[in-house]
């Protein structure tokens, strides 16, 4: 099996912030954006090209 390269792009300088993935070989990009970032993405011309769009959702376990 062949490896890929996959390059991120940290857009916040931080992990936890919003990132830009690209993969070899491959035209689409990929963006992880948390939810508390969507309003700094809202003025962003190439976020609002179109593409498909699909959104992870994580549900907090309470305790009650």
């Amino acid at each position: 099996m062949a490896g890929k390269n996959m390059n991120y792009f940290l857009m916040d300088s931080t992990p936890n912030g919003r990132i830009k993935c690209t993969l070899a070989n491959w035209t689409g990009v990929a963006y992880k954006i948390p939810r508390v970032k969507l309003v700094d993405c809202k003025n962003i011309d190439y976020l609002k090209q179109s593409g498909d769009i699909s959104f992870s959702v994580k549900v907090m376990a309470t305790n009650l």
